[in-house]
């Protein structure tokens, strides 16, 4: 009996290996292309990003749709810095967009303003 199990333990433990195996191959894969599907879903906003332009809320919507509950941290960094951060003024203005005047801005604030939204495009 005892010479039975160490006949057949090698076949056991390269059974067990190949199985195992196989699953963590597999596993590993499903992450592969999960993070080339995030990529190309992330690739439009990225794009806009790098051309200085505005990221509009609808494009953040459609991402959320495409890969769920991945996209939570672009949802988070869109709504609490990206948006309030493009609020900011970065040039000096003497009249808001309804005409009325405004005060002046120092420069240290435009510079700061725009430190925060380079900041804020670089963590999307």
């Amino acid at each position: 009996m005892i010479q039975v199990l160490l006949d057949i333990t090698p076949i056991l433990v390269n059974i067990a290996s190949f199985l195992c195996g196989l699953l963590l191959g597999h596993w590993l894969k499903l992450g592969i292309v999960r993070r080339a599907e995030f990529n190309s879903s992330v690739q439009p906003i990225r794009c806009l990003l790098l051309d200085n332009r505005f990221v509009k809320k609808e494009l953040i919507t459609e991402l959320e749709s495409k890969i769920g509950r991945r996209a939570r941290k672009i949802v988070s960094v869109y709504n609490n810095d990206y948006c309030p951060s493009q609020q900011l003024p970065t040039i000096q203005r003497e009249v808001d967009e309804f005409g009325d005047p405004v005060e002046p801005i120092g420069q240290s604030t435009l510079d700061k303003n725009k430190q925060t939204q380079q900041r804020a495009k670089k963590n999307c």
